[in-house]
């Protein structure tokens, strides 16, 4: 591993670090609730990097894989009392086993044959959680409460979960920058450039496309319990479909296949679109649609790349190679 892709993983961990303490520091309850949310989409969006980013399969289940782990963390907290980083932990296992699950049908289907398959399963979730009331608490949800700060800690709830949201978001992007450089991540990359190509140099597609989507789960997973601890609460309606499209949109706007851009992907969906009702509630959707048409115009690999070339310039930071 390079100097340089040492130096930016320590950068990203050093800001994330600084901005946990300056936030919870001197943000509001709102603001903290608000970037912890941010946080979750973010874990997500990175899950979703190595799927689509790095193996180049077409995905669409994000928004179930973030469900599936919002409802599970909020099953371990409420039935069993499980503390909630095991319950995290607990949350992203029991995703992954559904995200391999998944990602079978990509071993014969690819392209938009591939997405309409895995959108299936986003549009799925809604009607099993309102209808498996036993589990899930059908439309009337699962109240977590608040997260329980331990003895000697002095932070409000919302702070303490928030820096945990922080770190990892910020572990996330580590381990998923880690994966995608690693051999694992070559094949990866190699499968999304030219499946035969790939066969024929000895890579297992099978292990290749079911553990992508395994992987992706995971962090789908964790990035939903982080959400469903933030918000206290899960039901259906906090799960829609569009919750799919959002996420891809997150890994459009940072770069696909760049794994740091999740973070600017992230506060991408969280904050616009509540500036553009800020703007104008019944043009919302418009300004929003605008937003992302004027990303994908002028900035299709993501700020982080775009705007050196716009000024000029080159960095370090600004790879060639996609999947770094």
């Amino acid at each position: 591993m390079s100097d340089k892709h040492a130096t930016l993983r320590r950068s990203i961990t050093l800001v994330m670090t600084l901005a946990a303490l300056s936030g919870a520091t001197f943000l509001g309850t709102y603001h903290l609730g608000q970037f912890t949310v941010a946080a979750a989409y973010c874990i997500a969006i990175v899950g979703l990097n190595i799927v689509v980013g790095t193996a180049g399969q077409v995905s669409l289940a994000q928004g179930a894989f973030f469900a599936i782990g919002a409802y599970a963390i909020a099953i371990f907290r409420i039935r069993y009392g499980v503390p909630f980083p095991l319950g995290l932990l607990a949350a992203g296992l029991v995703t992954s086993v559904v995200g391999f699950v998944a990602g079978l049908p990509a071993l014969r289907l690819r392209g938009h044959y591939l997405a309409i398959v895995t959108l299936g399963l986003a549009v799925a979730v809604l009607p099993i959680a309102n209808r498996w009331s036993s589990l899930t608490g059908g439309g009337a949800g699962l109240n977590l409460g608040q997260v329980s700060v331990p003895a000697g800690v002095a932070m409000s709830p919302e702070q303490y979960l928030y820096i945990w949201a922080m770190v990892l978001a910020a572990a996330a992007i580590v381990i998923a920058w880690r994966v995608v450089r690693s051999p694992l991540g070559i094949a990866m990359s190699a499968v999304r450039d030219n499946e035969i190509a790939a066969m024929g140099m000895g890579v297992d597609l099978r292990w290749i496309k079911t553990g992508a989507f395994a992987a992706s789960a995971f962090f789908g997973g964790v990035g939903g319990g982080v959400f469903a601890l933030s918000v206290g609460f899960v039901a259906p309606e906090n799960f829609l479909p569009t919750l799919s499209l959002l996420l891809l949109v997150g890994i459009i706007i940072g770069g696909s296949g760049f794994v740091p851009g999740s973070i600017l992907g992230a506060l991408f969906v969280q904050f616009v679109p509540d500036y553009a009702a800020a703007l104008n509630k019944h043009l919302a959707g418009v300004f929003f649609g605008a937003a992302i048409i004027l990303f994908i115009r002028f900035m299709p690999e993501g700020p982080l790349k775009a705007l050196p070339a716009l000024f000029g310039t080159r960095h370090w930071l600004f790879f060639k190679r996609r999947g770094t």
